[in-house]
């Protein structure tokens, strides 16, 4: 996993296709059900807290678009699945 500081010193762009990576991978993995509701909700957490970590200044951009992209997903994908157990 490439470090914080690694991805601050490549640039701002390099910073967006490395979150934009992961936030692609993180769906695929929601939408293939590989994760319960709870597991992907943390992950979710994680993935907002590295996000900060790289842009402080643009998480209200971030909630707007991720955060509501994996609340959307987690309720498609995920609280369907605990409907049908």
């Amino acid at each position: 996993m490439t470090a914080i500081s690694e991805l601050r010193r490549a640039g701002k762009d390099h910073c967006a296709d490395f979150l934009r990576c992961l936030s692609d991978d993180f769906g695929r993995h929601i939408k293939g059900r590989h994760l319960t509701a709870e597991e992907a909700r943390e992950m979710a957490a994680s993935l907002r807290f590295q996000a900060k970590l790289l842009f402080p200044d643009r998480m209200d951009t971030y909630d707007r678009i991720y955060g509501a992209r994996f609340q959307r997903l987690i309720t498609q994908f995920l609280a369907a699945k605990l409907e049908l157990t």
